[in-house]
């Protein structure tokens, strides 16, 4: 056989442990197969094949490589028939331990049971039954909880769940469960974790903790980055450079000094609090001609907006006061480990009842007969069962070693023996795309790590020879990642040693096919009346290369479109070229239940168990089942009148018709039903339920009625699922139609996902539409790469707590008084390690997808120009960690090749709407054809419409309360509570001059925006104005100043009216008593509220006594002590002497924050204030609020 160097030193070499690192399209089952092959008919130490141990990924992985040996070992006896050895092996290797990881444990365990005390008859739960003991579990564990009325529980209820229901608690604990579930001792991670916790909540040993140490060391990085571009940049200027902009420069230098010569937290929060970077000097017009002012500027940029985002996010509070937090946490953490720990139990107990495991439990029993004990430092120790285990497996080999997790490798350690067996592990890292599933790819380049360094640990082989793919499509690829994946970025450093090349005699040696990008410009359409969607668009673009390739001499079958998620994209593109006349097939991971076979199917079981529920029963008249129309179930409730009607169900009225019922068609069709239905609800009683679901199939015919619809193949597979389902159902403990019925409906309310069914897709001269995770392994002659402008999930780091194996939990910092959160120190540290982890892994998919093509690759997304710009200018060294999207990345790294379109392996395209508007064409013309005008004439006029007459004509008997919805805000209160103030926020004064025309550059304010633009702009900076830091005016003018860098909208208001307004409301004798309370940390800004009131009190024509939910927000409010002072800004144009409006306007609305603060803060309300920008002064309100609540 041909082999390249590298495969036959993977495949030869004996006596060491052996990582092979094997690209994509490498050969590596060929190569394990091979081993294996040679291993057993080595001449000197032969292996016999019962002693191998092979662990797969995947059931489907097991077999075929259990058949490649075996084919591998005959072929090989064909050549030597007489070779009982060779026989022998044959015989062997259909019995040898080649199985999944949890094959293997299964059969451990079942070997082993008497040392477990379980049952050896256990089976794997099915998903939806282990849900549901999940369920119960967890109802258990917060019923005790409760009921011990402890106060932590109570706390950690009210900081963490404050809602209607338990939902929140629930999936908190599972989730805490599932995760701790990928350690092989929990109890020890938990320990761990409360350890961490602790030193963070205590002064002893903080600034040298985990999540302390993580992000002063990235902060202190992110500031050697600016300090080294500093001095590129320093090493430019010259002496004839403007002395402000040197000067400026100059102060970054010592300002980013200070930054890196801070040892620990404090003294770097100090750097950052005590002082700030100058604004950029305004600029002559000879200055701006200076060489490096763009660039000067631009830095000056990116230095502000990276120290402010280290104080906004990270440094945002002394060391003292962040202890302080941890420790109120602490209380927390200790209480949400404990109630995990406690699912664990209660759920392992409903498990061991019902005899029921899942396949974390199949590893978790495995390492319980493997692991005698764990050490000080938490390293498992081998048992005896795993020292025998050890002597029996000479060769231990385990593929897709990408994806093990932490529980795997133990097993995997406690099997190894260096006296006895040596272990070959196949993968490639570049492909580990499984961190959802708790894979560890770090495990991966650890062992690698240690068998470069240590010569005595293995060796580690690379095989890069990629024998799958066209050399367009390596060339593409080694294109991108070699400036993409680095160490730092993927663990892996893509260059000449690790890039893929093609494989010498590969079948796609010679093919001269280029790969592509096609990109949509997104503002070519924006003159539309309504722009497309970008999934549509996108799919247009697809639309017509497809056929394009199709002219070319490609089939359908050919092609794949692959996607990052199908949620929300899947099924609208498939519609789309399904539309266009291309044949699609694509698997869903969702949408089984609102499949229209499913929905009439479990609709008809529920009658069949309950004859009296209205609404299935119309489902299923509706159906083929039933065959009735809308109009003949109208017939039917006709026959009662109202009131008396809503006592009947369609049952009642279809047996009273059969009464008194004129028409012999439809009665027909009732007794044709009735029978039907009546004879399963008889045999639900006798019958199996799976046999039941079936007998409703035939007799009905509706098995057969749907693969006459649409898609009919498909909608049969679903039935049988379905039926699959029913007999799954009858393996449980749950037993009865009842049951089932229950049982489906909580799997379809808590989304538990159930695909609809696949048909087989390899055979079909279709195009397939799938995810990029699940094409992992397959190839395919041409493969779009889809939805490269969708953003990056950063739903999970919003988690009010989030999980990391090595930093613990991080929670979310609650004040259950104040109703407000922040991310705690830890959570913060685990967030940033989290989205590193993230964007490694999108990489790694993109990787995944674009090594999939064999022999063209194409690249689609959809863009604006000024995006498209932007992305062609960034630095791809930056990008790689403020990426948003696939898109943020492949932008910078093909900005030259867009612009080189002599490169003979890519061709790029920007599509404008004139490009794919044909398709869009076509379908308003089909909308259109059918217009309402139409409908009217054909299906409405001429009908008798009585009864639509007599539906519009009725009274509701509850008109009263329309009058007012059941939640306002306050702004909606204050409209409809008072009069109308004529120059209120909406509207703008004008002057009582004519207004002379002066030109733009001579203006002394600039042009503002509309009035309640321009309120939401004054409230934005009195959120942000620091009260207790302005001393000054001069101070308050450099704080303006630097409010536009800070704060852009605010460009849009006049600097000198926002500095007398704000000058006289700081230095005012009531500003003044604000500033002190705010240096003394006593003034809150900005604080939402929720109050519940009387409904009298915004209707007072109304006698009811309904509660209406009032939701606003208090602009500050400051504690004075024994009482609370409440100010609420207005940006309304008014003269001096109107004040009243003022008053009119807002005395309400004063009268609920009056409300609120009380309720919230418990004390009581004596000063409000109205502060006027226009009248530049406090307006008292205690009058006017003293009126309104005597009336």
């Amino acid at each position: 056989m041909n082999y390249t160097k590298e495969q036959e030193q993977a495949i030869f070499l004996r006596g060491k442990n052996i990582m092979v690192s094997a690209g994509a399209g490498a050969g590596k089952t060929r190569v394990l197969v091979s081993r294996m092959a040679e291993l057993i008919m080595d001449k000197e130490h032969p292996i016999e094949a019962d002693r191998f141990l092979v662990m797969t990924f995947t059931n489907a992985a097991a077999a075929e490589m259990k058949e490649r040996i075996g084919t591998e070992l005959e072929e090989r006896l064909e050549k030597d028939p007489d070779n009982l050895y060779l026989r022998k092996q044959i015989r062997k290797i259909r019995q040898a331990d080649i199985s999944t990881i949890h094959s293997f444990c299964n059969h451990l365990i079942r070997t082993h049971y008497n040392e477990l005390a379980i049952d050896p008859s256990f089976r794997i739960g099915e998903e939806g039954e282990l849900f549901l003991l999940r369920q119960q579990a967890v109802e258990q564990v917060l019923e005790e909880a409760y009921a011990s009325g402890r106060e932590s529980f109570l706390q950690f209820v009210e900081a963490y769940a404050p809602g209607k229901n338990d939902t929140v608690l629930e999936e908190m604990i599972e989730d805490l469960y599932h995760f701790s579930r990928s350690f092989p001792n929990a109890d020890g991670w938990f320990e761990k974790t409360g350890k961490e916790a602790a030193i963070l909540a205590g002064k002893d040993g903080w600034d040298t903790s985990t999540a302390v140490t993580l992000l002063l060391s990235k902060a202190q990085k992110e500031s050697l980055q600016i300090q080294e571009e500093l001095y590129q940049l320093l090493e430019s200027v010259t002496e004839d450079a403007p002395e402000k902009y040197t000067g400026l420069l100059q102060e970054i230098k010592e300002y980013i000094n200070s930054l890196t010569q801070a040892k620990d937290y404090n003294s770097y929060y100090k750097v950052l609090s005590q002082k700030s970077i100058s604004s950029f000097p305004r600029a002559a017009k000879k200055e701006k001609e200076w060489g490096l002012y763009e660039e000067v500027k631009e830095f000056h940029q990116k230095v502000r907006e990276q120290i402010n985002s280290q104080k906004e996010n990270v440094f945002t509070a002394p060391a003292e006061e962040l202890q302080r937090e941890a420790a109120v946490i602490y209380l927390l953490l200790e209480e949400y480990m404990a109630l995990t720990k406690r699912f664990a139990e209660i759920y392992f107990l409903c498990k061991k009842e019902k005899n029921v495991y899942d396949f974390d439990d199949l590893e978790h029993f495995a390492l319980e007969l493997l692991v005698e004990s764990y050490d000080e430092q938490g390293a498992a120790q081998p048992s005896e069962t795993a020292k025998e285990l050890s002597k029996k497996y000479k060769m231990i080999f385990v593929d897709e070693y990408q994806d093990t997790n932490l529980v795997q490798e133990t097993i995997l350690e406690m099997l190894l023996n260096k006296k006895h067996n040596s272990l070959f592990t196949v993968g490639d890292v570049k492909q580990s795309i499984y961190r959802f599933r708790q894979a560890r790819p770090d495990l991966f380049l650890r062992r690698k790590d240690q068998y470069i360094s240590q010569a005595d640990a293995g060796v580690s082989i690379e095989l890069r020879d990629n024998f799958r793919s066209a050399p367009g499509v390596l060339t593409f690829t080694n294109y991108i990642f070699s400036q993409l994946m680095e160490k730092e970025f993927g663990g892996v450093d893509y260059n000449e040693k690790t890039a893929l090349r093609p494989g010498d005699g590969g079948s796609m040696m010679q093919d001269e096919e280029t790969s592509e990008i096609l990109f949509f410009q997104k503002d070519s359409a924006s003159a539309l009346k309504e722009v497309p969607e970008d999934i549509l668009a996108e799919s247009a673009v697809i639309c017509k290369r497809i056929k394009e390739l199709i002219e070319e001499g490609y089939h359908y079958g050919d092609m794949v479109i692959l996607l990052r998620s199908g949620a929300g994209r899947m099924e609208p593109m498939a519609e789309f070229l399904e539309q266009e006349g291309i044949p699609v097939s694509c698997d869903n991971k969702t949408g089984y239940f609102q499949t229209r076979e499913i929905t009439v199917m479990l609709n008809y079981l529920s009658i069949v168990d309950n004859i009296y529920q209205d609404i299935p029963m119309a489902s299923v008249m509706l159906s083929s089942i039933g065959k009735f129309t809308e109009e003949e179930l109208v017939k039917l409730r006709v026959l009662i009148e109202e009131p008396v009607r809503g006592k009947y169900t369609l049952y009642d009225f279809m047996r009273l018709y059969m009464q008194e019922g004129t028409e012999e068609e439809l009665k027909k069709k009732i007794r044709d039903f009735l029978m039907d239905l009546l004879y399963f609800r008889q045999q639900k009683k006798e019958q199996p339920l799976s046999t039941l679901l079936w007998d409703i199939y035939e007799r009905t015919g509706f098995y057969y009625d749907v693969q006459l619809m649409p898609d009919g193949e498909k909608r049969k597979e679903n039935l049988l699922m379905l039926l699959k389902k029913a007999e799954d159902y009858e393996k449980t403990v749950f037993k009865g139609l009842f049951y089932f019925n229950r049982y489906m409906k909580q799997l379809k309310s808590y989304e538990i996902e159930m695909g609809e069914a696949g048909t087989s897709m390899e055979e079909e001269d279709v195009v397939k539409i799938m995810t990029i995770h699940k094409s992992k392994g397959l190839e395919f002659p041409v493969v779009f790469v889809s939805g490269l402008s969708k953003k990056f999930n950063r739903m999970d780091l919003n988690k009010a707590v989030l999980c990391h194996p090595e930093l613990g939990i991080g929670m979310e910092c609650v004040n259950t008084t104040l109703r407000f959160h922040h991310p705690s120190l830890m959570k913060k540290a685990i967030q940033e390690k989290v989205w590193k982890d993230t964007l490694e892994e999108e990489m790694r998919i993109l990787y995944v997808a674009m090594t999939r093509a064999k022999r063209k690759l194409i690249l689609t997304g959809v863009i604006k120009s000024e995006e498209l710009e932007a992305g062609m200018r960034a630095s791809i060294q930056a990008q790689k960690w403020r990426a948003g999207s696939m898109m943020d990345w492949i932008l910078p790294v093909m900005a030259e090749q867009f612009q080189n379109t002599d490169k003979i392996w890519l061709k790029a395209r920007l599509f404008s709407w004139s490009d794919i508007e044909e398709f869009f064409d076509a379908r308003e013309r089909e909308e259109a054809a059918f217009s309402y005008r139409h409908f009217m004439e054909e299906y409405v006029e001429g009908q008798d419409s009585s009864l639509i007459k007599k539906a519009f004509s009725h009274v509701y008997p509850n008109m009263e309360a329309t009058k007012w919805k059941r939640k306002y805000s306050v702004s909606e209160l204050k409209s409809l509570s008072q009069i109308t103030l004529p120059n209120e926020e909406s509207v703008v004064y004008e002057p009582d001059e004519e207004e002379k025309i002066i030109p733009q550059f001579l203006k002394e304010e600039r042009e503002e925006v509309g009035g309640a633009a321009k309120g939401t702009i004054v409230h934005k900076i009195m959120e942000m104005l620091p009260f207790a830091k302005i001393q000054t005016k001069k101070q308050l003018f450099d704080w303006i100043t630097d409010l536009e860098q800070n704060y852009p909208e605010s460009k849009q208001i006049s600097a000198k009216w926002l500095y007398r307004g704000i000058e006289a409301f700081l230095f005012s004798e009531q500003g003044e008593k604000i500033r002190k309370m705010d240096e003394a940390g006593k003034v809150k800004k900005e604080l939402p509220f929720t109050v519940g009131l009387p409904v009298s009190l915004i209707n007072q024509d109304t006698e009811a006594e309904d509660t209406v939910v009032v939701q606003g927000v208090i602009d500050a409010c400051a504690d004075m002590g024994n009482h609370l002072c409440l100010i609420d800004y207005k940006t309304d144009q008014i003269k001096e002497g109107e004040e009243q409006q003022l008053l009119d306007r807002y005395g309400n609305q004063m009268l609920y924050y009056k409300a609120a603060l009380e309720q919230i803060l418990e004390k009581r309300v004596s000063e409000i204030y109205l502060y006027s920008f226009s009248l530049k002064k406090f307006i008292s309100v205690e009058k006017i609020l003293t009126s309104i609540s005597g009336e």
